[in-house]
């Protein structure tokens, strides 16, 4: 038995040597796991203020945007009141030209009888 007892003792010492070798290296893949792990929820971390930042960025994008929209329209309408204005004031322009040159023509006709009067009258005498 002495055979059997040694081959059972150096057999049992292999397999613990196996085991503590098998041992070490999961405890290393362990340790090597949490740290990714750790790091992995740092950059979840990271990524989630990130997306927050960027989540804030863009709706203050879309409020410009909004107000930029709103002074676009209120613009549009100032000038379609513009528009109108201008041609309410460019008809009453050509009504008042109208009217000047036909009180200018009607002048001009009061003035030729008088000028054809005038020129009937002769004087007759000379002053020398």
């Amino acid at each position: 038995m002495d055979k059997k007892s040694k081959f059972i003792i150096i057999g049992l010492a292999v397999l613990t040597l196996i085991f503590l070798i098998l041992l070490a290296q999961t405890s290393g893949v362990k340790e090597n796991l949490a740290r990714l792990n750790d790091d992995l929820k740092k950059e979840n971390s990271a990524l989630k203020l990130k997306t927050e930042s960027d989540a804030a960025s863009l709706r203050s994008l879309e409020n410009k945007v909004n107000q930029f929209s709103r002074e676009i329209d209120t613009v549009s309408q100032d000038k379609i009141e513009l528009q109108r204005r201008y041609d309410l004031l460019s008809k009453a322009k050509d009504e008042l030209i109208e009217k000047l040159n036909q009180a200018k023509t009607q002048l001009q006709e009061e003035q030729k009888p008088q000028a054809a009067q005038q020129q009937k009258i002769k004087i007759p005498w000379k002053l020398t």
